[in-house]
């Protein structure tokens, strides 16, 4: 019997990998013939790469830059070149390639479109986990640090880019990354600044980087989300909340939202307030759309074809997937819908596991799943789930084929 574990992560708890290791466990214990796969997922968010990682011939790379409030951090990204070696020192990204190394590295490329790529994860530079829960403030956040990876990377030939939005403390709509690759914001009285959440009402003028976005770079913005930037599912209602604002901060932030978005659509000619997406991560593809012509891409369907999910779902005789929370926005892009999606497609039997199942009995019917279980029907509380999940996970690994 051939079983095909594909978790996303149980957020603040255990990695996607650890999950399928603690259900394993289990299962093993009831079928010990039973060859058991581990295809590890995620859907755009913080935690993408490290997942892409396990497929991908990635190569780590590290650079001096600043977190979402300016302070000096060490930050990581990831390449995908064969034969092209990156070093740091004191701070710089140095190239260890020749020319003629380097294009040979573009060659070797045509599965990213016939350039060299590099990934980046919002969360590692400009996201909530790098800052202390008194220091969360959509209002005085940015994006910047975020920016100086990605104009690195494209100084030195990267022009195919992946930029993960998930865990995202901004609301910049993506000017402190803009800022980075030289673009220009004027206030009322003409000087420039880099706008954050707080100060996009200040906005007035936008000058250009020189030569951007050019015919060579694309990127590609991958989330989960299809929230638009402004309105009542936009941006500050439903994301700036977890950020640290609470309702008087998302009105401001709200307003001068609509204000910035007027000013980007008129540079640009077009509306970018409410496409689908638009305002994921403080409505950084709003901006990026805007100024460097970046796409969206959904996280789960661009991991799922890099990572050949669905062949290997053909191949399995079961498939066992799940996350942290299975609630109605699972149902919008995250792992365990794009799983059903794909078992339904090549008629796969089905069973999904949680921490939280907040769905309840309607999780089998929505999923069209064979079993439903979660950590929080076995452990005593909250507290008891995320510290022994790795334990629970194992008995619903027995309990599944008992």
């Amino acid at each position: 019997m051939r079983i095909l574990l594909v978790p996303d992560k149980f957020k603040g708890s255990l990695t996607s990998v650890e999950v399928c290791e603690a259900l394993k466990k289990g299962i093993a214990n009831k079928i010990p013939g039973a060859e058991i796969i581990f295809h590890p997922m995620a859907d755009g968010g913080d935690g993408s790469i490290q997942v892409l990682s396990n497929f991908l011939p990635v190569q780590k790379q590290t650079l001096s830059t600043t977190d979402a409030l300016g302070k000096k951090i060490v930050s990581t990204f990831f390449t995908v070149t064969k034969g092209a070696k990156i070093q740091t020192s004191a701070g710089r990204v140095i190239p260890q390639m020749t020319r003629s190394s380097h294009e040979a590295s573009r060659t070797e490329q045509q599965d990213h479109g016939g350039q060299a790529t590099v990934y980046v994860e919002l969360a590692e530079t400009s996201g909530l986990s790098k800052l202390a829960d008194s220091e969360r403030s959509p209002l005085s956040t940015t994006t910047f640090g975020t920016g100086q990876i990605m104009i690195t990377a494209h100084q030195l030939g990267f022009n195919q880019q992946y930029l993960f939005l998930g865990g995202s403390s901004t609301h910049d709509l993506g000017l402190g990354i803009a800022a980075a690759w030289g673009f220009q914001f004027l206030n009322n009285d003409g000087n420039p600044f880099i706008p954050t959440g707080g100060t996009l009402g200040q906005l007035r003028k936008i000058i250009p980087a020189d030569g951007l976005p050019g015919p060579n770079l694309k990127i590609k913005l991958v989330c989960d989300v299809e929230n638009p930037l402004t309105g009542p599912e936009g941006a500050a209602h439903t994301y700036a909340p977890q950020k640290g604002a609470d309702l008087p901060l998302v009105e401001k932030l709200e307003t001068g939202t609509r204000h910035a978005a007027a000013v980007l659509s008129d540079f640009c000619g077009r509306d970018i307030s409410q496409f689908a997406g638009s305002g994921a991560a403080g409505g950084i593809p709003a901006g990026l759309s805007a100024l460097l012509d970046a796409q969206i891409q959904a996280g789960f369907d661009f991991i799922a074809q890099a990572t050949g999910l669905e062949a290997q779902i053909q191949r399995a005789d079961l498939v066992i997937s799940g996350e942290g929370r299975l609630d109605h926005q699972t149902l919008n892009g995250k792992v365990p819908a794009g799983v059903a999606k794909l078992c339904q497609k090549w008629n796969k039997p089905l069973l999904l596991v949680a921490g939280d199942n907040r769905l309840g009995e309607a999780a089998k019917s929505l999923f069209q799943a064979d079993q439903v279980c979660s950590v929080l029907d076995l452990a005593s509380s909250v507290s008891d789930a995320m510290t022994n999940a790795e334990r629970y996970l194992k008995q619903i690994g027995e309990n599944f084929f008992s």
